[in-house]
């Protein structure tokens, strides 16, 4: 029998995961030939298309991680249940954190929280949403600016290069919008360019 999750106080009011009919397609398979890519974890799983994708047809070992209780995918392996309202996540090192319409559903104050899965990856590719945009439990709508610095304030370069050309060839409208690229700088020998 599945464990039954509560969300704290603070996750905020059930998701809408009805948008997640692209899941980032292109850029998953520029970023898999660029850094050969065998492992992820998706951090703000929502219904796990990404992670299922990933798993089935690119040859990546994913995991996905959510913490809405309402989802009915969580088995312990394949996708994990964890708020990061009540604290921080550590299952491992992956090559690729991808993290795509999540970081504006977590309140600044729980951001740290993220970081501590985030600084396992070697590489970290995550969109955000934009200070007005409209959306469910959106709490932390910042620029790209902002969320640049939280990174490099972690211990990550910015990939200015890789994040504008990600954004020129993906169809997916998020991602043309706000995708960015950061490279952990513990790994940054392996990706010179």
């Amino acid at each position: 029998m599945a464990e039954k999750h509560k969300a704290s106080v603070d996750f905020g009011p059930i998701r809408q995961h009805g948008w997640q009919k692209s899941y980032g397609k292109k850029t998953l398979n520029y970023l898999k030939t660029i850094f050969e890519i065998k492992s992820m974890i998706d951090i703000g799983c929502g219904l796990g298309k990404q992670v299922s994708k990933a798993n089935k047809s690119k040859n990546i070992i994913a995991v996905g991680v959510d913490g809405d209780p309402s989802l009915k995918i969580y088995d312990g392996k394949n996708f994990i249940y964890h708020d990061y309202t009540v604290g921080e996540l550590d299952i491992g090192e992956f090559d690729l954190g991808w993290s795509v319409e999540f970081l504006e559903h977590v309140y600044e104050k729980y951001i740290s929280n993220i970081f501590s899965t985030f600084n396992n990856c070697k590489i970290v590719f995550c969109t955000h949403a934009i200070p007005g945009q409209r959306g469910s439990h959106h709490v932390n709508c910042q620029t790209d600016g902002y969320w640049i610095k939280k990174f490099q304030q972690n211990n990550f370069a910015y990939d200015d290069v890789i994040s504008k050309k990600i954004r020129d060839v993906e169809s997916c409208k998020w991602i043309r919008r706000t995708g960015l690229l950061f490279i952990n700088n513990r790994f940054s020998d392996m990706y010179k360019k």
